[in-house]
């Protein structure tokens, strides 16, 4: 038995979540294709580890059994994949991590997406959870229609609700907004798309962590949180982390 069934627990995000979990007094199961990859997961209290891929859906339906929730983290996420790769892990490995919470009956399922599906954002518009969805490429697209999944079982009874992360920065992770604003310039390579006006929405991990938590025992079934700061260009962001990196620079 265990009180949250979660996938995603190896990642970036997940080195965040699963301890966070963990000091939160919840028993895990994590499913894992790897898990001789994440020694630390056997350090932690209260951790059942589950060797598989969300693909299976055979061995999903058996590793939700028993659990009460279901966070549902992962996801394939990178430049170079085919749209077909996004919609095997994204989409069809989502429906099957529904259609086990289904037939285990859990009390809670939340969903992490991201913030992305929105495409570029609309000017004059608030960026909300009401702001028109526009994916620009596969990898967003297929969030989005993982998300028609989510509403698709939650019509059906499905107790779930959707949260949407921004680019997580933090430690321990050289990913997305922490290589491009971090590592890389720190060897030289700046990239800024679109001239710098390209537009992000960071989060910072460890408040992604206790945000899914607090969806997962406050949220209420059938919205969508948002869950990142401020919308700001590549440029703007940037600045930012050149200003901090210069007043602490200034401090040693």
């Amino acid at each position: 038995m265990a009180d949250i069934f979660i996938t995603g627990g190896t990642g970036f995000l997940g080195r965040h979540l699963v301890p966070t979990l963990c000091r939160a007094g919840y028993t895990l199961r994590v499913l894992t294709r790897t898990p001789e990859r994440h020694p630390w997961l056997r350090d932690l209290p209260r951790v059942e580890i589950v060797q598989g891929d969300l693909r299976d859906a055979t061995l999903v339906t058996k590793s939700v059994q028993g659990c009460r929730r279901v966070i549902h983290a992962a996801g394939l996420f990178s430049m170079w994949y085919e749209a077909g790769d996004f919609d095997a892990t994204n989409v069809m490995g989502t429906e099957n991590i529904l259609q086990a919470a289904q037939q285990a009956q859990v009390e809670r399922v939340v969903y992490v997406s991201t913030v992305a599906v929105i495409g570029k954002p609309m000017e004059g518009h608030v960026i909300d959870e009401q702001h028109p969805v526009s994916p620009a490429d596969p990898y967003q697209a297929s969030k989005w229609q993982a998300e028609q999944v989510v509403f698709r079982h939650i019509q059906q009874g499905l107790p779930a609700l959707i949260v949407r992360p921004g680019a997580f920065y933090g430690p321990m992770g050289d990913y997305a907004f922490n290589r491009l604003f971090f590592t890389d310039p720190m060897r030289g390579i700046i990239m800024q798309m679109d001239g710098g006006r390209y537009t992000i929405f960071p989060a910072y991990i460890g408040d992604v962590a206790q945000g899914i938590r607090l969806a997962m025992e406050k949220g209420r079934l059938g919205e969508i949180y948002n869950l990142c700061g401020e919308c700001l260009t590549h440029r703007a962001a940037f600045d930012i982390v050149l200003q901090r990196s210069a007043f602490y620079a200034g401090r040693v």
